[in-house]
């Protein structure tokens, strides 16, 4: 064997060597691969990026599958799993939507081989879904259609129902014509929209009832006290001076909803 024949099998050997390890590493599936090694999250907001390229799929996965009642021609593969055991009733968005690859997902409760699943915990892409306190859930995210993996972006926040707050001042105002004008504040989330409706009622002698409406109000949200006026429109007679019963109903929204109610007795006033 002469020397360059040597030293080119040493580097060839040395090479093969180096290569084995990096090999194994690549082969590697992610540590939340399965079931029993789901990524706790400890409190929300998380975010988590993984590589699934040498994730697998196992029973517990298909299990899921059917429970979600999946079309079987649809196909999977590359799964991932957390658990997540909220303190306090949540409600949770889930998002994949940065993923290299299209995402699929399952959140349950319970063990394999009695899974439960929740409303809105079979899913494509992101879902919103309402979890219960001290119940440990567990969230199955999986390739689909079936490829070769890739990164998976999640990111899951708790979603906070937008605060609502009304109030009615203790006099409003009526005119001539017989319509009555009632105002009060308004606060609600920034950002959120806002819908305010007012009926006011006013009894007229013993038997006679005067009711009017107004479902279209503005109101704009920016987390401060804003103030709110309707002039309502009595179906038939005239608003007069005198006491009268206003009902109020604020409806504030983003991604969920929250509203808030009042109803009481005012003075009506003659306006200028």
């Amino acid at each position: 064997m002469t020397w360059v024949t040597r030293v080119r099998l040493v580097a060839f050997m040395v090479g093969a060597s180096l290569a084995v390890p990096l090999a194994s590493a690549s082969a590697a599936p992610p540590s939340n691969d399965t079931f029993a090694g789901a990524t706790v999250i400890d409190s929300l907001p998380f975010s988590d990026a993984v590589d699934t390229t040498e994730a697998t799929l196992d029973n517990d996965d298909a299990s899921l599958g059917a429970l979600c009642g999946v079309d079987p021609t649809l196909t999977f593969s590359n799964s991932v799993w957390y658990a997540y055991t909220p303190s306090t009733d949540e409600t949770v968005a889930i998002d994949t939507s940065g993923s290299s690859y299209g995402v699929a997902g399952a959140i349950v409760a319970g063990a394999p081989g009695g899974f439960e699943t929740v409303p809105g915990g079979c899913f494509f892409g992101s879902t919103t879904v309402e979890l219960a306190a001290n119940t440990t859930y567990y969230i199955d995210l999986l390739e689909s259609p079936a490829g070769l993996g890739g990164t998976l972006q999640v990111s899951i926040s708790e979603l906070i129902v937008p605060s609502a707050e009304l109030t009615v001042d203790a006099t409003g105002s009526f005119s001539k014509s017989g319509t009555a004008t009632i105002t009060g504040t308004a606060t609600c989330s920034t950002g959120a929209f806002a819908s305010l409706g007012a009926m006011l009622t006013q009894s007229v002698g013993r038997i006679a009832t005067i009711t009017g409406f107004d479902f279209s109000v503005a109101v704009f949200c920016d987390g401060t006290a804003q103030p709110w006026s309707t002039t309502v429109t009595p179906s038939s007679g005239l608003f007069r001076g005198g006491k009268a019963t206003a009902s109020v109903f604020l409806s504030v929204c983003d991604v969920l909803c929250g509203d808030d109610e009042v109803t009481r007795e005012i003075r009506l006033k003659a306006g200028h």
